[in-house]
């Protein structure tokens, strides 16, 4: 009896030494580890954030939140319902991941219960919080955030809520461009059946237009790196009444306005810089078709006629490209 008294005291021990071993040093508690993503504009790739502030709360969302980004560098929690009331010590404030081969990454040991989670980008001057909730030996969590400042509002929820304190809706102007076609030496102008007329807010000394396809496309792509491209751009023009004028509201004072004559088969662009609090302006534009010329400059506009865009062994060395045109 003796022997087998000892025999199950002795399993016991073990069995509760290899436990411990299986729990770990964490004690129960999570790593959670935070990978912060930055979207700078709509449909742009998602670059990683390299220093972001992050703390967490014994708290609920339900009942508490952030009053300022200040508040949210700061760590500090202000009771929805009460304002007087706050909350400034976090259970826990994250630091470098230090993995190699996972940098950018922060982390923070958790404990085995719900807690409030608040994650700031300071280079945007952004926030977000979230409640997390957390069991018993969950080992590391990995979680994703991309904060998206291009969004034109204040807060946004995806999954996260999302705040951003110093948006201020942007100002907007109307400007105007008309748009002929000179079909033959010495004729009338006329309305271009059909024509495109978009702008990029971009800057002509580091963007131009490849190819007359690309034009068409609303495709611009970066003179210094011709696999950087962008495909959306941001303003659009619609046709007024008036015969060869188009309306175009934008945003942003510096812009690259591209006009494609799809009949004649030209295009044109050129850089304007705009007050947004200004009177509207009036571009004036006229296409030539039957000049014999690759390329002509004109009110600052440098208007390209494929047809006539010399071969490789053609080209004069000395024969400025559409890429080092800058329109300024």
């Amino acid at each position: 009896m003796r022997l087998r008294f000892w025999t199950i005291l002795l399993l016991s021990a073990l069995a509760c030494s290899l436990s411990s071993c299986l729990k770990g040093d964490t004690d129960g508690k999570t790593t959670y580890v935070i990978k912060p993503l930055v979207q700078r504009t709509s449909g742009d790739r998602n670059e990683p954030l390299a220093d972001i502030i992050a703390y967490a709360f014994k708290a609920d969302t339900t009942e508490w939140g952030v009053a300022s980004y200040e508040d949210a560098v700061a760590g500090i929690l202000t009771h929805k319902e009460r304002p007087n009331e706050q909350l400034g010590t976090p259970i826990a404030t994250a630091e470098p991941y230090g993995v190699e081969g996972l940098e950018n990454r922060f982390v923070m040991t958790l404990p085995d219960y719900p807690v409030m989670l608040l994650v700031v980008d300071h280079i945007n001057r952004l926030y977000a919080y979230t409640n997390q909730n957390l069991q018993p030996n969950m080992g590391s969590l990995f979680v994703t955030l991309i904060f998206k400042p291009w969004k034109e509002v204040t807060a946004y929820k995806e999954g996260w809520s999302f705040y951003n304190p110093f948006y201020e809706p942007p100002k907007e102007l109307e400007l105007y461009t008309r748009v002929l076609a000179q079909s033959a030496e010495n004729g009338p102008e006329e309305k271009i059946e059909y024509l495109k007329l978009y702008a990029f807010a971009a800057d002509t000394t580091l963007w131009r237009i490849a190819s007359y396809e690309d034009a068409v496309a609303g495709i611009i792509t970066m003179k210094e790196n011709e696999h950087e491209q962008r495909t959306t751009p941001e303003f659009n023009a619609y046709a007024t009444n008036d015969p060869g004028l188009y309306r175009m509201k934008v945003t942003q004072p510096t812009l690259m306005l591209v006009a494609v004559d799809r009949t004649h088969g030209l295009y044109a662009y050129t850089k304007r810089v705009v007050d947004l609090s200004g009177e509207s302006p009036t571009y004036n534009l006229l296409f030539r078709p039957w000049m014999p010329q690759w390329i002509t400059e004109e009110e600052g506009w440098c208007i390209v006629n494929p047809e006539y865009e010399p071969t490789t062994e053609e080209q004069d060395p000395e024969t400025p490209s559409t890429e080092n045109r800058s329109n300024e």
